[in-house]
């Protein structure tokens, strides 16, 4: 997380991923020309989501291990229903759980479109309800979300709570500076509120709220299971089969690479072929627009590549090297 200049907004870098990325909290505009390939603000809500989903660093909530799914929800929409009550001038401080369910009825036309769609949400998780479709255009997804867990994960945090400014803990705890921006401009109802809440749920026991949202717990180890006689000693048996399952992984896993490398040098061969190819005619054709007749002159003199011994060549990279181990083994065995 980087603020640069005072003129330009905070923004968010990810360098260790597969698919970098700067995402400005402000106008990617203002950041100027930078020296990564993507540059999002948050009204690109899709090429975010996108580089979330590519980079594997988020999660659906709905997917998490060991989470209590439908109470983190309903707390994110008693957080909106808060934001709109505090607008109407409603006295929030000490406010239950009832008390803001209440207060959604009351307000229920007035609820954002974050709202709904957890709503919906929700009624799939506690109900059996419908699979609500909720895609990165919906106000309510970056809500449905959390971060993975990985080096990035603080960062994840951070922006995620930058792009769901109402549900108010997730950024207290996530991003201090953006939660005192926000608190700034809140009424004096849904400060009060806040404050109570933070005070009464979250600062008597930080540690547990914080694994209940963010925590990973690892998956269940598998049950063991006994093992019959051939799984003992193996096949050949307890010694020998040690021995030759080695040798029969070194085979299988050493003609792969060698597979690889004989794919990469070929490649690159009709490559420099090709390119030489392309130069020649253009040597002698400078003048030429004849694109078909380039093609042509390049294939026929690919098909006499592929005839002569050049590319019959690189077939050593079997050769040499199995010559070499069965060589070895020879040898030791004989001694």
């Amino acid at each position: 997380y980087c603020e640069g200049v005072a003129t330009v907004a905070p923004s968010h870098v990810f360098r260790n991923v597969d698919h970098p990325a700067v995402i400005a909290a402000g106008d990617k505009g203002g950041l100027g020309r930078m020296p990564i390939d993507y540059v999002f603000d948050f009204d690109d809500r899709s090429a975010i989501a996108k580089f979330l989903s590519l980079n594997d660093l988020v999660e659906p909530i709905v997917e998490a291990r060991g989470v209590d799914v439908a109470a983190i929800l309903h707390q994110k929409m008693d957080f909106m229903v808060a934001s709109v009550a505090s607008k109407n001038g409603e006295d929030l401080e000490g406010a239950t759980r009832h008390d803001l369910r209440a207060l959604g009825r009351r307000y229920a036309r007035d609820l954002p479109a974050e709202w709904h769609g957890l709503a919906a949400l929700v009624r799939w998780a506690e109900e059996d309800g419908a699979w609500p479709r909720i895609t990165s255009d919906h106000l309510a997804y970056f809500y449905t979300l959390r971060a993975r867990d990985g080096a990035d994960a603080d960062l994840v945090k951070m922006l995620l709570s930058e792009l769901c400014p109402l549900d108010v803990r997730q950024l207290f705890i996530c991003h201090k500076t953006a939660f005192y921006a926000a608190y700034a401009t809140w009424p004096d109802e849904k400060r009060a509120y806040v404050v109570d809440f933070l005070h009464r749920e979250y600062q008597v026991d930080k540690a547990g709220t914080r694994e209940a949202l963010f925590g990973h717990n690892p998956p269940p180890a598998p049950k063991p299971r006994k093992r019959d006689i051939v799984e003992a000693v193996g096949p050949w048996g307890a010694v020998r089969g040690r021995y030759v399952m080695g040798f029969v992984r070194l085979v299988v896993f050493g003609f792969l690479a060698l597979g690889v490398i004989y794919l990469s040098i070929s490649i690159y061969s009709r490559s420099v072929r090709r390119e030489k190819l392309e130069k020649a005619w253009a040597a002698d054709n400078p003048d030429s627009t004849d694109m078909a007749a380039c093609d042509a002159f390049v294939a026929e003199g690919i098909a006499a590549y592929n005839a002569s011994y050049r590319p019959k060549l690189i077939g050593l990279v079997f050769v040499v090297p199995t010559v070499i181990v069965a060589s070895i083994v020879y040898i030791t065995n004989t001694n």
